[in-house]
C-alpha cells in the first residue's frame, strides 16, 4: 500500500531524524519508490509501487500529492489540480474527491490539508506534541519522530475490543487518531490539528414517497452513472471475484460495459466460493485463475498487520493479505466488497424484529458479536485501567448512533458505514496487499446519497440488489450463488422452487456431512482458528501472552484466549472466534508496545 508520513516541526534536527528513520522502514518493500519532500518546517516522506496510481503537484503556492486514484465527480477525466482545488480551504469547503485515495497538500505558510475518500476507507492517522505534527497512514511511522512516545491508549483499546475495530478514530496509541470518514484535516504551526467537515451523505426521506419502481430505476441510473465515471473502458482490470452476489453484480455490469476483465478467486476448485465464481467467469466469458492461500506464511501476514494496522482491521483476516500475480498489468482491481454496504440495506436485518424501529441496544449486540462482552472487557482492564473507559466508550457510541440520523434504519445504515465497514473494508480490498490498486465505483457521493434517501421497505434484505440480478443477468440467476454457507441454490430456478430444491438440497446435505473431512466454504477453512496458519500465529504469540499480562488481567485472558493445544467450542467458525483473534493479535502488539 502507498505510505506516507509528514511533520510539521520547527527543529530541524527532528526533521532530519524522522526522514532518515521512516525510510528504511517504507523501503522494507522492495517494489517501493520512496520519496522525500523538505520545504522549511516540513518534511514528507512517501512509497508507492510503480503501478499505485500516484499523482504529485506544486504550484507558488503549495506542494501537492495524491496517493491513490482520485477524480472530480464533475469532470472525471480531468487531472487533479490539489492546489487550486482546495485554495478556498478552511474558510470555505470545496466539494469532495471520489475514488479511494488520499490527498495532502503542503501550503507554503508551512500549513497542511489532507483528506480520504468519502468513506475514509484510506486510513489517515494524526497526532500532535507540544511543538510538532504528525500524520500518516500508519501510526506506525509516528514512531520514526525522536519525541513521539508510544504509549498505550485503555480508551482506545477497550473501543477495539468491543468492536472488533476503532471507535471515534481513536486508536491504540495514546493521542493518535484515524481522520473521520468524509472529513479535511487542517493542521499549522502553534496550533493543535482540527477535522473539517467536507462530506456527509446526505440522508433524508427525500424518496420515502416514491413507488418502489421510480427509486430502482434511480438505483440503475446511480449504478450506470458511477461505473461510467471510475472505470474507462480503454483499461484493464482485475476482479476478485467470490461467487456471491455482490461481485457477481460487477461482474455482470463490468462485461456489459465492455471492460477487460480478468477474475481472480482465493482457495482451491473444491471449495463452493470457487466453484461459483467459476461459473459466473465461464457465462460471461472472463478468464478466471484460482489463487491458493499460503498458510504457512500466515505468521508472517500477523506481523504485518499488527506492525502496520495496530489492529485497526480486527484480526481475523490474515489471508486477506495473499498477493495477486502480476499487478502492474492492470489498472485497478475491482470488487464487490461495500455494495451490500451502500445498496443492500442488509446492515440492520439480524439487529432485532422490526430492524427500521431499533435500539442501539438491538445494534450494538449485533456489533459486539465480533468482539468482546462489555462484562468480558471490564474483567480485562479491571488490572490496569478504571472501568469506566468502557462505559465511556459504550456512551460514546451510543452518542455517535443517536446523531447519524432521524431514523433508525437510517442511523444503523450510517453507523455501519462508519465503524465495520469502514475499519475492515481496507484490508479486504487489498489496499494493505500486493495488488492492483483497488476502485469500487458505487463508493461515491451520487449513490450514497441516493440510498440515504431510500425507505427501509425498499432495500431490505438486499431487494434491490436481487432485483437487479434476475432482471438484469437473468443467466447470473440462474448458476449457483456463494452464500458462504452450504446452500448454493440460484436466485431464480429453471425448473421451478420445488424442483430446484430436489436438485440442490442432495449436495448441499453431502458437504455439510463431509465437512469434517473437507471443508468446502473457504472462508471457514482460512479462518478456522485451529487450523494450521493459524496455529502456527497462536504459538507465534504465545511467547508474548505474558507481555499482554501487564495490562491485561491473566484469568480474564486465559477465559476467552485459549492456548495452543487447548480445545474450545464455538457455534459459529468466523464470528466466534474472531475475539479470541482479536487478543492473539493483541499479544503480537503488546510486544512491540507494552513495556
Amino acid at each position: 500500500m502507498a505510505q506516507f508520513v509528514v511533520t510539521i516541526d520547527a527543529s530541524r534536527e527532528r526533521r532530519s531524524r524522522l526522514v532518515e528513520a521512516a525510510k528504511p522502514e517504507l523501503a522494507s518493500d522492495s517494489d517501493a519508490f520512496i520519496s522525500v519532500v523538505e520545504r522549511d518546517d516540513v518534511a514528507l516522506v512517501s512509497s508507492s509501487r510503480a503501478w499505485e496510481p500516484f499523482q504529485r503537484g506544486e504550484s507558488d503556492r503549495a506542494d501537492w500529492f495524491v496517493w491513490g486514484r482520485a477524480l472530480q465527480r464533475t469532470a472525471p477525466g480531468a487531472a487533479i489540480d490539489l492546489a487550486r482545488l482546495w485554495s478556498t480551504l478552511p474558510e470555505r469547503m470545496p466539494a469532495a474527491l471520489e475514488g479511494i485515495h488520499a490527498a495532502l497538500l503542503i501550503r507554503r505558510d508551512g500549513s497542511l490539508l489532507v483528506a480520504a475518500d468519502i468513506l475514509g476507507l484510506m486510513p489517515v492517522y494524526y497526532a500532535c506534541g507540544a511543538d510538532y505534527v504528525l500524520v500518516g497512514t500508519t501510526p506506525e511511522l509516528f514512531r520514526a519522530h525522536p519525541d513521539f512516545r508510544p504509549e498505550l491508549d485503555p480508551r482506545g483499546l477497550a473501543g477495539v475490543l468491543l468492536t472488533n475495530g476503532l471507535v471515534s478514530g481513536r486508536a491504540l496509541l495514546r493521542g493518535v487518531t484515524r481522520l473521520g470518514a468524509g472529513n479535511v484535516l487542517h493542521a499549522a504551526r502553534g496550533q493543535a490539528p482540527k477535522e473539517l467537515l467536507q462530506y456527509r451523505p446526505a440522508v433524508s426521506d427525500r424518496y420515502f414517497g416514491s413507488s418502489y419502481e421510480e427509486n430502482f430505476r434511480r438505483m440503475q441510473e446511480a449504478l450506470e452513472s458511477c461505473f461510467a465515471r471510475h472505470l474507462p473502458n480503454d483499461a484493464s482490470y482485475g476482479l476478485i471475484l467470490s461467487g456471491g452476489l455482490d461481485s457477481r453484480l460487477v461482474a455482470g455490469i463490468a462485461h456489459e460495459r465492455g471492460l477487460r476483465v480478468a477474475a481472480y478467486s482465493f482457495g482451491s476448485p473444491r471449495d463452493i466460493e470457487v466453484q461459483c465464481a467459476g461459473a459466473v467467469a465461464r457465462s460471461l466469458g472472463l478468464p478466471h485463475k484460482i489463487l491458493p492461500v499460503h498458510m504457512e506464511r500466515f505468521v508472517e501476514y500477523a506481523e504485518a498487520e499488527c506492525k502496520w494496522r495496530h489492529l485497526a482491521n480486527g484480526f481475523s483476516g490474515l489471508m486477506l493479505h495473499e498477493p495477486v500475480p502480476e499487478p502492474q498489468t492492470m489498472q485497478a482491481m475491482l470488487s464487490g466488497y461495500t455494495m451490500e454496504a451502500v445498496i443492500g440495506g442488509d446492515s440492520m436485518s439480524d439487529a432485532g424484529e422490526d430492524p427500521a424501529r431499533m435500539s442501539f441496544g438491538q445494534l450494538f449486540r449485533k456489533i459486539n458479536r465480533w468482539g468482546l462482552r462489555v462484562d468480558t472487557v471490564k474483567r480485562l482492564l479491571a488490572k490496569s485501567y478504571e472501568t469506566a473507559v468502557v462505559d465511556d466508550v459504550m456512551s460514546e457510541l451510543e452518542q455517535t448512533y443517536r446523531d447519524a440520523a432521524t431514523h433508525d434504519f437510517q442511523r444503523a445504515w450510517l453507523f455501519d458505514q462508519r465503524h465495520r465497514e469502514r475499519c475492515h473494508t481496507s484490508v479486504v480490498l487489498g489496499l494493505h496487499g500486493r495488488r492492483p490498486w483497488p476502485t469500487v465505483a458505487y463508493v461515491d457521493s451520487e449513490m450514497v446519497d441516493l440510498m440515504a434517501g431510500m425507505p427501509y421497505e425498499q432495500v431490505k434484505h438486499r431487494r434491490m440488489q436481487f432485483d437487479l440480478l434476475k432482471r438484469r443477468f437473468p443467466a447470473l440467476a440462474r448458476l449457483p450463488l456463494d452464500r458462504n454457507a452450504f446452500n448454493m441454490r440460484p436466485v431464480v430456478s429453471r425448473y421451478g422452487r420445488v424442483v430446484n430444491h430436489a436438485l440442490n438440497k442432495p449436495r448441499e446435505l453431502y458437504y455439510r456431512w463431509t465437512r469434517h473431512i473437507v471443508e468446502r466454504r473457504f472462508y471457514y477453512r482460512t479462518m478456522a482458528f485451529d487450523s494450521s496458519g493459524w496455529n502456527a500465529v497462536r504459538s507465534a504469540a504465545e511467547a508474548h501472552r505474558s507481555n499482554a499480562q501487564r495490562v491485561l488481567d491473566a484469568a480474564a485472558l486465559a477465559e476467552v484466549l485459549p492456548r495452543p493445544g487447548e480445545t474450545f467450542s464455538v457455534a459459529d467458525g468466523i464470528i466466534d472466534v474472531s475475539k479470541m483473534k482479536l487478543l492473539t493479535g493483541f499479544l503480537f502488539w503488546s510486544a512491540r508496545y507494552v513495556n
